[in-house]
């Protein structure tokens, strides 16, 4: 009755348990092995002789061939695929090398275009700086050229002679014109240079005025001796009135040679009183 009572192990059960994701399924198996000997023992059909551990590991060869059939079936369905996949692998791992050298060169020539850009960038930036100088610099030529056209026009009239008229462009120079350059330095240079024009014009004015006197003084007595030589011409005078007024102007030889003789004195007198009024 013993013997009948114990049931033959199954084996591929087992193995299912093995291939099953449990962690402790070897140790499941090992045990019942381990219980189903004992068993077999005290049930008098079997002992711990090994019997049992060589079948199931048989059987375990049995299903490790037609896993490893089942595996080789599987790669050679689909080797091709695995080696076309592979292939495509190592080209893609080129064309990416070649991406990553291609971009290498990008960003190399990026820093480069935005360093010349940066340059550029300065250049303008000082371009522009001197730019808006040279606009500041016509601005100021514009205003300060006809100032200066002045001035020397002012110079001119001076050494011509015509006092009069650069006194008048003077007058016109200080009052109006230099107002429009006051925010310039040369224009204290001309500001100051104002009252010695107008000393300068005043004094050649001055000795101008009194070499024309002085002419004035030299040639009064033969000018006088000449006119009343023609009004008495004109008036039908005796001719010894005329003779006699002929002889007048020999005074003026004293007064070429610097003398201070009683008929020299009286027509100077009147020019020197002209000149210091």
């Amino acid at each position: 009755m013993a013997e009948s009572s114990l049931e033959p192990l199954d084996f591929y059960h087992l193995l299912d348990e093995l291939e099953s994701d449990n962690s402790g399924s070897c140790a499941n198996v090992i045990r019942k092995l381990r219980e189903h000997e004992v068993a077999a023992y005290q049930a008098g059909v079997g002992g711990p002789t090994g019997g049992l551990i060589a079948n199931f590991i048989a059987v375990l060869d049995e299903r490790v061939a037609d896993k490893e059939l089942e595996i080789e079936k599987a790669c050679s369905h689909n080797y091709q695929s695995f080696v076309d996949s592979v292939k495509e692998l190592m080209r893609v791992e080129e064309e990416a090398e070649k991406l990553q050298s291609t971009l290498s060169e990008i960003r190399s020539s990026m820093l480069d275009e935005v360093q010349k850009l940066n340059e550029s960038f300065m250049a303008l930036s000082a371009s522009q700086s001197t730019l808006e100088q040279v606009d500041q610099c016509i601005a100021a030529l514009q205003n300060s050229l006809p100032v200066l056209d002045q001035y020397e026009r002012i110079e001119k009239s001076i050494s011509d002679g015509r006092y009069y008229h650069a006194l008048k462009t003077l007058e016109h120079l200080e009052n109006y014109q230099l107002k429009s350059i006051q925010s310039y330095t040369f224009s204290a240079c001309l500001q100051k240079r104002i009252p010695e024009l107008r000393a300068e014009i005043k004094s050649a004015s001055l000795a101008q005025l009194t070499d024309f006197l002085e002419e004035i003084r030299k040639h009064s007595v033969r000018l006088g001796a000449i006119t009343m030589h023609r009004i008495a011409e004109k008036m039908g005078m005796r001719d010894d009135f005329i003779a006699d007024g002929a002889k007048r102007p020999l005074p003026e030889r004293k007064i070429d040679n610097g003398s201070n003789s009683d008929v020299d004195e009286s027509p100077s007198k009147e020019p020197r009183s002209r000149k210091t009024s």
